[in-house]
């Protein structure tokens, strides 16, 4: 099989720039109300461009939120790309409301998205003006979110999706991943992770915005595992029927829409299956592959510390954003 990118090795990250503007705007975390009869948690960065440049959206990750200072981090390296960023809190995180009992169901007992990216959509289209171009960005969970915000948008306005590790490629058992995040919610995983950020290159960079983070006074959103214990619970049983839903959107938007999407895996990680994005992209038709496209990434694992990993990924969704 033909890969659309050669492999790269990842580069290392560029120190963060914050001025006094967009700090103010990190620590501005708002709520819209969606008709899922849910508040969703947004920020809005670089709010000035707005109608000069087109804007990014960016959903958040399972288990990270904006009153994170990893999530703040996030969104500070996607204004450094110069353009407006709408940072989006998932269901059942930070700001947002719980998941409903709707929202339960279709994730555990159906394993489909729709429940999910329907009221972060319906957010986007509430705070963002519905006509203008967007990009999409997202890690993890994130991207997979995405890409249905993408296909479930009502026009086709999406230029491009970047999503870094999407999960959910292969049907799997994810039984194992749900205990982990178990230990990662407590002591346990706030040791661990910083032992893993102080090792990596992009330790004193983030330490420094983690810092002035904390001065903002942003008031810390409840776990995730403390805002939704019967979702975390009724997830754990019923894990062995996840199928994989991130190729569905994908293939949805190759079908009813011109969005490019572009997927940087990483070859040591566990939470995507590289493998089987390649096998998706090499059988797509032939006209769709000009617009669907991986990069293999050495080296890299974002299980437990993601703060080193987001100026990376940062660098490598601009480069995908400016289409060949």
């Amino acid at each position: 099989m033909i890969r659309s990118k050669p492999q790269i090795e990842a580069d290392q990250p560029q120190s963060i720039v914050v001025d006094g503007q967009l700090w103010f705007e990190i620590g501005d975390i708002r709520t819209v109300d969606v008709s899922m009869s849910q508040k969703i948690g947004y920020t809005l960065l670089n709010r000035e461009l707005l109608g000069e440049a087109s804007p990014i959206v960016a959903p958040g990750g399972f288990m990270s939120d904006l009153t994170t200072a990893s999530r703040a981090y996030e969104g500070a390296s996607l204004a450094g790309l110069g353009r407006p960023v709408m940072m989006v809190d998932i269901p059942g995180h930070g700001r947002s409301s719980p998941h409903n009992l709707w929202q339960t169901y279709d994730l555990c007992f159906n394993r489909s998205l729709e429940q999910q990216a329907a009221p972060l959509l319906e957010s986007v289209l509430a705070v963002l003006p519905d006509n203008d171009p967007v990009d999409y960005f997202g890690i993890s969970y994130g991207g997979l979110l995405s890409l249905e915000m993408t296909r479930n948008d009502p026009g086709d306005r999406v230029v491009g999706v970047f999503g870094l590790d999407i999960p959910a490629v292969k049907k799997r058992w994810s039984l194992g991943l749900q205990l982990g995040y178990l230990l990662l919610d407590g002591q346990i995983g706030h040791r661990q992770y910083k032992n893993y950020l102080a090792d990596s290159s992009a330790f004193a960079d983030f330490a420094s915005f983690s810092d002035e983070f904390s001065r903002l006074g942003v008031e810390p959103a409840p776990s995730f595992f403390r805002n939704n214990p019967g979702l975390a619970g009724l997830n754990m049983l019923m894990s062995p029927a996840a199928r994989p839903t991130a190729l569905d959107a994908w293939g949805g938007i190759m079908e009813q829409k011109s969005a490019a999407v572009e997927v940087v895996t990483a070859e040591l990680s566990n939470i995507s299956d590289y493998r089987a994005i390649e096998l998706f992209i090499d059988s797509m038709a032939t006209e769709h592959r000009s617009r669907c496209r991986q990069t293999v990434v050495l080296g890299e694992d974002h299980n437990i510390g993601m703060a080193p990993l987001i100026p990376r990924a940062v660098a490598w969704a601009s480069q995908a954003y400016e289409q060949d």
